[in-house]
């Protein structure tokens, strides 16, 4: 198993411009979200899932790589800081397919902010590095959405259980995914049990600003198992 170099040079200047960029963070707080704070996961916790990542080989440029291109997609992704975390790691990595990474978010403010940070990162990323992000309603998405998303991360307990049954029935219509993390049991809202099986060992994370631990969810298209 590879374990992707910690804090790398990419990571600390993208933190850097992050503070800068977005007024919401403080020491880690994201902006407001329908009138309570959100938290993102710790750098630590990041990591953590970007090695399961590594591990599965989705993130290697063999010869023969069969992808064309990697899409990674962030469902309430706030200020887009697991998309920046993992573009900085599939730099170190000399990853050279292309990579797209997705963002939907609602909140407007906490959009325009994570479109700021795209912008102004953007110089430390090679053009095949793609950041999208766009202010939107997941429980909009249409079965369609996620037809050539390979990796999906969801973090956001704020989000009501009904937008990711819809979320789950998208994964399920997907033929594509590979891998989904979230902080949600989504084989209890829907997701498709016989398609994507859920890792034994979960990944433990902390919130920015507190000590609450939380868990993070793995789950393998079977076909994907490694």
């Amino acid at each position: 198993m590879y374990t992707a170099v910690k804090q790398t040079e990419t990571w600390k200047k993208i933190r850097v411009i992050r503070r800068n960029v977005c007024p919401g963070i403080k020491c880690g707080i994201s902006s407001q979200f329908g009138g309570s704070a959100f938290a993102e996961i710790r750098d630590g916790g990041l990591q953590k899932i970007v090695d399961v990542l590594v591990s599965t080989g989705l993130l290697l440029q063999p010869k023969s790589h069969k992808n064309q291109k990697i899409v990674a997609i962030d469902v309430g992704s706030g200020l887009g800081k697991f998309l920046f975390f993992l573009a900085s790691t599939c730099l170190e990595l000399k990853l050279k397919t292309r990579l797209e990474l997705r963002g939907i978010e609602i909140n407007a403010s906490s959009f325009q902010q994570a479109v700021a940070t795209s912008e102004a990162v953007k110089t430390l990323f090679p053009n095949n590095y793609i950041f999208q992000f766009s202010n939107g309603d997941a429980q909009q998405m249409e079965n369609s959405f996620l037809d050539d998303v390979h990796i999906m991360y969801a973090f956001n307990r704020a989000v009501p259980r009904e937008v990711f049954r819809h979320v789950c029935a998208v994964c399920n219509a997907s033929s594509c995914l590979k891998i989904i993390f979230s902080s949600l049991d989504l084989h209890q809202l829907g997701l498709n049990a016989q398609k994507f099986q859920m890792a034994g060992e979960k990944i433990k994370v902390v919130a920015e600003g507190g000590n609450t631990s939380s868990v993070i969810r793995v789950y393998f298209r079977y076909s994907e198992v490694p």
